[in-house]
């Protein structure tokens, strides 16, 4: 099946899926029921944002007693005052003071001088956000007091956490909240400064600190797939706004809002058997087919920038580039002529041996208000599971991944989401020169994808999103129509249940009959263990063309480093005269 667009099934596949593990590594906390964002834009990890600067905001007992005025889709950020260690230690609540959202800070904005502010969800990945996912405004809330000023103090109890709140100008701290060790500075001294009551060894208000039982170290920081900012990013993100290193500086200046990013990661694997439909060694018949050595199977760049139009129209633009052995699989074998060696134009035929480059995504954004426009070569919206490694629980893919999904497309998709609609409503419509190709088109290819995902309660997220039209190379010129429809449910904050179901139905064209009728239903239990530890199972039946196989994955997720993540599994496969047993294990550094 692969990206030769070999007879038995045609792997096509990325988009935002996971059925049963979501995949991502698991976090141990309430906000680590995590759910991957299906959008690759977003999925990539992004490299750390500036720091939002201190403000003065509202104690959390003045915010409970006087709530700020909140508009449709705001929160005000509150502590988790019933969390317990390990737990996510900020929440976001709604007008009524009841907890929407839990959300676990980052290396480049931990929150602590923004308690009480308001925050609108940028990017809603399920019932536990990152810090960076918000939208956060530093106006004045209802009830503040024009006499007071942030304060850092800490209890007697050294495991006790630092705390951050408002009080008089030059007064101690309550004695309610312990024992004082700092007051507020003096009115007379500029913002920041120390003060003559205040310790000289303290940390200033704006220095990274740790929350006592809320961290274990840089060994268990703050993660997440799609958008937490690793160690080496952040690091690297500080030197280049310092100016270390002055022409990469000037990418990160904002242009409207948002600045240039740019990062990446590696991944290498082991794996001891193929994966089915693979049937001989680096057949392209999946993802893991070249099992037995060490491999290099995604060296990823990426570079871009996201539009912002909260303020009118804004531009922005991304780049991905990838080598390793899950390129071929990655290229744009929907184009003429990808499946005849060292023909096929864009990155089709850049490969040599098991290895090869492949540019999946070169595209440009329009945003404007609600609506958003990219156009170009861009990853499908399409399904759970995708491409990039660090937005995946587990190591291997699906079966309903790899060959009843598009991976990429060339063409123009529109986005609406609705900044005030009560339940997170996404619209998505776009024109696609068929199934993944490269800025060209394969039997007069033409098709639509578009669907839409909503949120109708707190914890559950249902997506359908579809492809009709001659798929081009998939269907040799033949119409059909796909879908795949997902249903992400927070059962706790530590645990996410997954269910998703793909088809695929067109007129073959090709003469070989084969993959044009598919089901797939994949189910996926992901749990937070701990910050660094997270357990998850994926449960697949997928039949194509009448015959019918079944897949059971158990792996782990351990991040010794923030940044750093690696994946054993245990694969169970019953297939047609093949069952079969592996073991894999991958390790990926993003930066």
């Amino acid at each position: 099946m692969g990206r030769r667009l070999r007879n038995l099934t045609f792997r096509c596949g990325i988009a935002t899926a996971v059925a049963l593990c979501a995949c991502g590594v698991l976090a141990a906390d309430p906000a680590l029921a995590w759910s991957p964002s299906r959008w690759q834009g977003d999925a990539a990890p992004a490299a750390a944002e500036p720091a939002a600067p201190a403000v003065q905001l509202t104690p959390p007992a003045r915010v409970a007693a006087h709530p700020p005025v909140l508009g449709p889709g705001e929160y005000y950020i509150d502590h988790n005052r019933a969390g317990q260690p390990g737990d996510s230690p900020y929440v976001l609540r709604d007008a009524a003071g009841q907890v929407a959202r839990y959300v676990e800070p980052t290396t480049a904005l931990d929150l602590r001088g923004l308690v009480g502010a308001v925050a609108r969800v940028r990017h809603d990945t399920g019932q536990t956000l990152l810090a960076t996912q918000l939208d956060i405004s530093p106006k004045p809330l209802a009830g503040r007091s024009a006499t007071v000023a942030p304060a850092q103090y800490q209890s007697a109890d050294p495991s006790a956490p630092i705390m951050l709140e408002e009080i008089p100008i030059g007064q101690p701290a309550p004695g309610g909240l312990g024992q004082p060790e700092l007051v507020a500075p003096s009115a007379s001294l500029p913002p920041g400064a120390v003060g003559h009551d205040m310790r000289l060894d303290a940390p200033p208000l704006d220095a990274p600190t740790v929350d006592g039982p809320f961290y274990c170290g840089d060994a268990c920081a703050p993660y997440g797939y799609s958008s937490s900012p690793s160690f080496l990013a952040g690091s690297l993100s500080e030197l280049l706004q310092l100016g270390a290193f002055l022409p990469f500086g000037m990418l990160q200046q904002p242009i409207h809002g948002n600045p240039i990013d740019f990062g990446g990661w590696t991944q290498l694997g082991y794996h001891t058997d193929q994966t089915p439909l693979s049937v001989t060694r680096g057949d392209l018949g999946a993802f893991n087919d070249v099992p037995g050595g060490i491999r290099l199977q995604q060296q990823w760049f990426w570079i871009g920038r996201d539009a912002d139009g909260s303020c009118g129209p804004d531009l922005g633009f991304r780049f991905d580039l990838m080598y390793g052995t899950d390129a071929q699989k990655t290229q744009a074998f929907g184009n003429p002529g990808a499946g005849t060696p060292g023909f096929g134009s864009w990155d089709a035929s850049l490969d040599h041996g098991y290895y090869g480059w492949a540019m999946p995504q070169l595209y440009g954004e329009l945003a404007d208000g609600d609506w958003s426009l990219i156009f170009g070569h861009f990853f499908t919206p399409v399904g759970y599971e995708v491409v990039t490694a660090p937005d995946n629980f587990f190591y291997s893919h699906s079966l309903t991944m790899f060959n009843s999904e598009p991976f990429t497309h060339t063409g123009a998709l529109a986005t609406y989401r609705p900044t005030h609609h009560p339940n997170d409503l996404e619209v998505h419509a776009g024109y696609t020169l068929g199934w993944d190709t490269g800025f060209e088109q394969t039997n007069d290819g033409s098709t639509f994808v578009g669907g839409l995902s909503v949120r109708p309660l707190q914890s559950v997220t249902l997506a359908y999103l579809a492809t009709a039209g001659n798929l081009g190379a998939r269907s040799g010129g033949g119409s059909g129509y796909t879908h795949s429809i997902v249903a992400d449910v927070a059962v706790t904050p530590r645990l996410t249940y997954v269910l998703q179901s793909d088809y695929v139905d067109y007129d073959d064209l090709t003469g070989t009959g084969l993959g044009d009728d598919q089901i797939g239903v994949n189910q996926y239990l992901l749990y937070g263990i701990s910050r660094c530890w997270g357990v998850g199972a994926r449960a697949e039946w997928w039949k194509t063309d009448g015959t019918s196989f079944y897949e059971t994955t158990v792996g782990l997720n351990y991040r010794p480093l923030d940044g750093l993540v690696m994946r054993p599994e245990l694969r169970f496969d019953r297939a047609p005269n093949r069952d079969e047993t592996s073991l894999a294990i991958d390790a990926i550094l993003v930066y």
